[in-house]
């Protein structure tokens, strides 16, 4: 790469009038700067070494000044934020394999593939971009962040794929047995409206000749069922009458419509009212949604409901975030102030 070009595309500060012109390699871990590497230092400690490792140039958002003229040294606002503008520069000489998917599609590709080569892309944009800065030529990417993908300057495209044929025969509310390639496979922690995205996620790594097993197969932050207790304390799998279903809102109505088969059990769905969602659950029949709001009063409603046995499909919730809400407030749940849940 060019120093112009790095300057241009970082918006950085020279900070010495160097003699080198151009990079070799980038570098972000200091044991693997060489001569002629730019060395991003994320950690300002660490640039002593990568000079002497032998680096053409430092960049860095730190305030430092300059040790041998013969270095470049760049100054940019924030590293952090220049990181998918230096990517989009290093991908013309370095390109990559990486792929647009959905989320669900990641979900499953992180619990069925079993290849080094392949990796997910699923933290904010600079965690992104340095995984891409760091990666190997044979390494295959897959991605959910469309947006990330046009600003490194790649169009947004699928992998080939050709979903395998399976033959779904018998499912519960949380499990599926299916025949996948003349194997059968019995009581997979699989909700059986999920498979679409299983198969397709198989599909794609056939296409690339990954290779895949469903011995890890399990439930999906996309729609995962949490155990409780009547006061929310999380039990294992099927020992409680009560169930919190977490939902993504990008999932199509028919994944929530699924659990209305639970004609044994009180039902009832919680909608978040700051999410957007990809299908019309606000007047779907189907799903008569609640809508609510993360606050005290979702967990006043939660308690109240958690009183008797039932299942409550969360849809746009973090999990995380709602359990840990619900841990913090059962000791002083006294009043429930919404009544007549389901």
């Amino acid at each position: 790469m060019l120093l112009e070009n790095v300057l241009a595309a970082t918006g950085g500060k020279l900070l010495a009038e160097p003699a080198i012109s151009r990079f070799d390699t980038i570098a972000t871990n200091p044991k693997k700067a060489v001569r002629g590497s730019l060395f991003i230092a994320i950690h300002p400690e660490e640039i002593p070494q990568a000079v002497e490792s032998g680096a053409y140039g430092i960049l860095t958002d730190d305030y430092i000044t300059p040790t041998d003229n013969e270095i470049a040294w760049i100054k940019v606002d924030s590293l952090l934020a220049i990181l998918a503008k230096l990517l989009r520069l290093w991908l013309i000489k370095h390109p990559r394999k990486i792929f647009w998917v959905l989320r669900q599609h990641i979900e499953f590709i992180d619990l069925v593939e079993r290849d080094t080569k392949i990796a997910t892309l699923q933290s904010d944009e600079a965690a992104m971009s340095l995984e891409i800065l760091n990666s190997t030529e044979q390494q295959i990417f897959f991605c959910q962040d469309a947006d990330f993908l046009e600003h490194i300057g790649l169009n947004p495209e699928k992998p080939p794929c050709t979903a395998p044929e399976a033959s779904i025969v018998s499912h519960t509310l949380f499990e599926t047995s299916l025949i996948l390639k003349n194997r059968f496979y019995e009581r997979l922690s699989l909700i059986e409206p999920m498979s679409d995205f299983l198969l397709e996620a198989i599909g794609f790594l056939e296409a690339l000749d990954l290779g895949w097993s469903l011995s890890q197969l399990d439930f999906t932050p996309s729609l995962e069922p949490v155990f409780v207790d009547r006061f929310a304390n999380i039990q294992d799998f099927g020992e409680s009458d009560r169930v919190l279903i977490f939902a993504d809102s990008t999932l199509p109505c028919r994944c929530y419509e699924h659990f209305n088969m639970a004609k044994w059990s009180r039902i009832g769905f919680i909608k978040n009212r700051n999410i957007k969602f990809s299908c019309d659950i606000k007047h779907s029949k189907t799903v008569p949604a609640t809508i609510h709001d993360p606050d005290e009063s979702l967990v006043d409603t939660l308690f109240e409901a958690l009183n008797k046995p039932g299942y409550i499909v969360l849809i746009g919730f973090d999990k995380n975030e709602l359990l840990n809400l619900l841990s913090k407030s059962h000791q002083k749940h006294n009043n429930p102030i919404l009544k007549g849940l389901f």
